[in-house]
């Protein structure tokens, strides 16, 4: 950017408007309220907020928002002094009372807009705003479906209505500064009227043609915090503010808070990082992203590329998504997709695994860190004991994940071997999280753990509950969610089946435990809808299996509970249907739960006094009209307050009002600060 076009350029923020499609329009009033109020304390003058949609958006079934536009506007109103706002408004979304609405609150500007092809839909409610005071916008919705000579047109059109400005939108991020720039210069040529710029970042243009419109001569330009909006976003606010400061303009803007506003308020609620594929092809097509549903649906129906859909849709229309031109595209896609070989050969590299035991111990543990880092997750390590292993140690290289761990284990067969691998495990693994079932050692597993790991966080389970807990969860998913009357049959003379039996009990299941198999009733277990073995059940299902003639369930609960002639067997009879229990889903969640309460304890649990005021955390019982928060160390939100008895008031007596008033105030600053800190 060698020149700058209008140095009085204004920065239009549409964090909490556009920004809203990130998080389904969940912004809240609070949020609205505290964003606002450090966006103008960062030096921000201009903010958009409300729904994503527009006004109304919510009663029109375009995503229920948080709150109502009035709460949205309320916030606003109270919590800015100086920054001119406003809210977007669409012609058939949004009605004539809103924009009434929105005006008794002295609402400073609106922006309507339409398709760019409709203008002339927004005029009548141009004219209404203009009436009530406001500073009024029109902006064109995919400027880019018309040529800039036809822009020119509406803009002159627009200006003889009263409008203040005319935005040039770019509402797939496909436009590259050479176009805008034409935009700007046959408009320039044919009127006077102010012309803004909201860009998309489909292709990564976004910055580049929100310079280019601002060196042409831009009134407005629109940009995000962290560039949070619609599809693949926009133009990010600090970075802006970075290089025109950079160039001598907005030196009264507090970078650094803007930076700390989307590290602390923003950045968590970004879920997708990197480049959307669908966001790329929107861009290149010019495909604006509220039509992906639709089109998801046409490339599903038809088993094809949604991404050749999409562009074979933009070639013939910019604007629209009619039925009768998917359904033609869908079908000449289905045509073209079959004489295409996508195909690709690729060959994979080979790597054999160690026969060195501890060796592999610390393969599996690397490729667990590896996981973990690449995927911001914990690594963990399930460290069982069986000392019926033929082996010192049984590795499982089944990892398991879900959103916040990656999961290896091994099962280790004495003390010496648990010795053995806990300094490997102390080098790669985050959580270790050891079986504390009772077995014989010279100390306790877990005393063993803490003398040897030190930088492995211990977490201890009961393996044999979990493992029934996990066999519990199969047979109600299995059943239909509902046990009552369900006849369950559990073979085991060990605890685990006896607890499954007490648990399946009070889920009102039809329950036979049997734990020899030398009385068989068979006229008990011909009615069984699944029959759960803990021992081998060679000797104990073959003489019952003529009695059955139902179809049911065969669960080995222990593994390995068949032998090989066994299950072929049962595989060829049509009523039988054999399973393995799957412990894995049981044994992360239960890792997520004694986690959340390490970290309870660990980081958010006690009583402390800020500013005069008590606050209280992690189930710390406090005194009458101490404030509970979520984490003692570092809140971030209030839950209620405290009765003095163990629980949560959550409608604030008028006599702390001012006080709730002022923590907020405190937490909010400090979630600014916090990061550079």
């Amino acid at each position: 950017m060698d020149t700058i076009g209008n140095k009085d350029v204004k920065v239009l923020d549409v964090t909490l408007r556009d920004g809203s499609y990130v998080i389904d329009f969940q912004f809240t009033e609070q949020d609205t309220a505290i964003i606002c109020s450090l966006l103008e304390s960062a030096g921000i003058d201009w903010i958009e907020i409300g729904h994503g949609v527009g006004l109304n958006g919510s009663n029109k079934g375009y995503g229920t928002a948080a709150c109502s536009d009035e709460e949205y506007i309320q916030a606003a109103s109270e919590n800015l002094k100086h920054a001119q706002w406003g809210t977007f408004f669409i012609p058939g979304i949004g009605t004539f009372d809103d924009i009434k609405m929105a005006a008794s609150y002295k609402m400073p500007f609106i922006r309507v807009g339409t398709n760019i092809t409709d203008f002339k839909k927004a005029i009548p409610y141009i004219e209404l705003a203009k009436s009530l005071g406001m500073f009024v916008a029109y902006n064109g919705m995919k400027s880019y479906a018309v040529s800039p000579k036809s822009f020119a047109s509406i803009a002159t059109e627009a200006n003889a209505c009263g409008v203040d400005m005319i935005c040039l939108v770019d509402s797939a991020g496909g436009l590259f500064p050479n176009d805008v720039e034409q935009y700007f210069k046959h408009t320039q040529d044919v009127t006077d009227i102010k012309i803004g710029f909201h860009g998309h970042d489909n292709l990564s243009l976004v910055m580049a043609n929100t310079l280019k419109a601002i060196e042409c001569g831009a009134y407005m330009v629109d940009t995000s915090i962290q560039g949070m909006g619609r599809s693949a976003g926009n133009a990010r606010t600090e970075v802006l503010f970075a290089i025109l400061k950079q160039k001598g303009l907005f030196q009264n803007i507090d970078l650094n808070r803007l930076i700390d506003i989307g590290q602390n308020f923003i950045n968590p609620l970004i879920k997708n990082k990197g480049a959307d594929p669908l966001a790329i092809i929107s861009g290149y097509a010019m495909f604006h992203s509220s039509f992906t549903p639709k089109v998801s649906k046409y490339a599903k129906d038809y088993n094809i590329d949604i991404r050749d859909l999409i562009i074979s849709l933009c070639e013939e229309d910019k604007i629209d998504a009619p039925d009768d031109l998917l359904t033609k595209l869908s079908n000449e896609q289905k045509q073209k997709q079959k004489q295409e070989n996508k195909m690709v050969s690729i060959k994979l590299p080979q790597k054999e695994r160690s026969q060195d035991i501890l060796s592999s111990v610390e393969e599996i543990c690397k490729k667990l860190k590896s996981h973990a880092i690449k995927f911001n997750k914990y690594a963990a390590l399930n460290i069982v004991f069986d000392t019926r292993l033929t082996e010192s140690l049984l590795i499982s290289y089944n990892m398991q994940s879900n959103h916040d761990y990656i999961c290896g284990a091994v099962t280790v067969k004495d003390e010496i071997a648990y010795k053995q691998i806990l300094p490997i495990i102390d080098k790669y693994i985050d959580i270790a999280l050891i079986d504390s079932d009772l077995y014989e050692f010279s100390e306790n597993q877990t005393t063993i753990a803490k003398n040897i790991l030190k930088n492995t966080i211990i977490l201890t389970y009961s393996d044999q509950d979990t493992w029934v807990k996990a066999v519990e969860e199969q047979t109600v998913r299995l059943l239909g969610e509902n046990l009552k009357d369900k006849h369950v049959v559990i073979f085991g003379n060990n605890y685990k089946a006896k607890y499954l039996s007490e648990n399946v009990k009070r889920k009102n299941a039809k329950t036979l435990l049997i734990d020899t198999i030398e009385i068989i009733d068979t006229d008990k277990i011909k009615n069984a809808d699944i029959i759960i073995l803990w021992e081998n059940a060679d000797k104990f299902i073959k003489p019952i299996l003529p009695f059955i003639e139902k179809d049911f369930y065969i669960l080995d609960a222990e593994l390995n509970s068949f032998s090989e002639e066994f299950l072929e067997l049962i595989n060829n009879n049509n009523h039988i249907k054999t399973l393995r229990v799957n412990i894995w889903p049981t044994l992360i969640s239960t890792l997520s739960s004694i986690h959340e309460y390490y970290k309870i304890y660990k980081n958010t649990y006690g009583k402390l006094t800020i500013d005069g005021i008590h606050i209280v955390s992690g189930g710390y019982i406090g005194s009458y009209g101490d404030i509970i928060v979520d984490n003692i160390n570092s809140p971030s939100k209030l839950i209620g307050m405290a009765d003095g008895k163990g629980k949560v008031i959550y409608d604030y007596p008028k006599e702390i009002k001012s006080k709730i008033s002022a923590l907020e105030n405190i937490i909010s600053n400090k979630i600014l600060n916090e990061q550079n800190n």
